[in-house]
């Protein structure tokens, strides 16, 4: 050995944004082993969901908004990358299967902005399956940060 120690600690990295551009990146711990990002766009003339189920928004033949995968074992990282930041948004978690909570999954979303530091939200407190994380409008987050029974009304 060298005398180096391994830290046991693990990192994400995220490749450098471009102008316009935003990444969410979802983590969490082993319990509840399957959460979900979910991205609702609203600003393109209806909403459109982004999910496991529909891993790409296209408008007009471009990618809008994209999601790299669906992890059902824990952990994360789901990455949902807005490559058109000049939209309207809405982004959240929702607790899809296994045993534990959101609040007590160590579940946190980090947003990375160009050229800002990141932001990173940790799941509230509160019972429910449904976490709204935030709304984006042209490129400016605001936190919603709450968890909910039902599905929240920017969801459907």
């Amino acid at each position: 050995e060298d005398g180096e120690a391994d830290s046991g600690q693990e990192f994400i990295l995220s490749p450098e944004l471009s102008e316009g551009e935003i990444r969410i990146v979802l983590t969490w711990g082993s319990n509840p082993r399957d959460l979900d990002s979910h991205l609702v766009a609203d600003s393109l003339g209806g909403r459109n969901h982004l999910y496991f189920g529909q891993k790409k928004i296209t408008n007009g033949g471009k990618t809008v908004a994209e999601l790299d995968l669906d992890d059902t074992n824990g952990f994360g990282p789901e990455t949902t990358t807005i490559y058109d930041a000049g939209g309207s948004y809405y982004f959240g978690v929702h607790h899809f299967s296994g045993m534990g909570s959101l609040s007590s999954s160590g579940a946190e979303v980090t947003i990375y902005l160009p050229g800002q530091s990141p932001v990173t939200v940790q799941a509230p407190q509160g019972s429910g399956y449904f976490w709204s994380v935030c709304r984006i409008e042209n490129g400016q987050v605001t936190l919603i940060d709450e968890i909910t029974e039902q599905i929240p009304d920017w969801w459907d």
